[in-house]
């Protein structure tokens, strides 16, 4: 399989795991539909689906690591949001609320753009993101003067120093 047809196979993978009929044939094989430029393999349901799970856990357990920060705690209430690309993807809000035992969120384009209060909400969020991305470009650093600041007369001043 290329890598468009991947694509094809990932946005239409149910990451609750309870319906994927639409994807395999009555024999629990990858339909010959989604083999567009790539000849046609047998490949099981369950491959796919325990391959998807394995990464899928990966990346979360990745994220969850990351996480873990002196004095969060991931029961404290908080909310999980998913954004991006992936958040378009069927069911992955459930998976994801499963995993990390929390109430998810999902912000799409569509959401973001019917969302006035967006900017408002996300403000501090949006700053930082914004630092990680461009740097220390867009922030006012101070210049370090010089601790020996002599008195400079009016003629100095006028012609130049020393």
């Amino acid at each position: 399989l290329n890598l468009d047809e991947t694509k094809i196979i990932r946005n239409n993978i149910d990451f609750s795991f309870q319906n994927n009929q639409n994807l395999f044939d009555q024999d629990d094989f990858l339909k010959n539909t989604y083999f567009i430029d790539s000849n046609f393999r047998k490949i099981s349901k369950n491959l796919i689906l325990n391959v998807i799970k394995a990464r899928l856990d990966e990346i979360l357990e990745i994220l969850k690591k990351q996480l873990i920060v002196p004095g969060f705690n991931l029961n404290s209430g908080i909310n999980f949001l998913l954004t991006g690309e992936g958040s378009n993807l069927l069911n992955l809000e459930k998976y994801c609320e499963n995993f990390f035992r929390l109430s998810t969120k999902k912000i799409s384009q569509n959401n973001i753009e019917n969302d006035n209060d967006f900017e408002k909400n996300f403000a501090s969020s949006l700053g930082a993101l914004k630092i990680i991305k461009d740097g220390w470009e867009t922030e006012a650093i101070p210049e370090i003067r010089e601790k020996n600041i002599e008195k400079i007369g009016f003629f100095a001043k006028i012609f130049g120093n020393r």
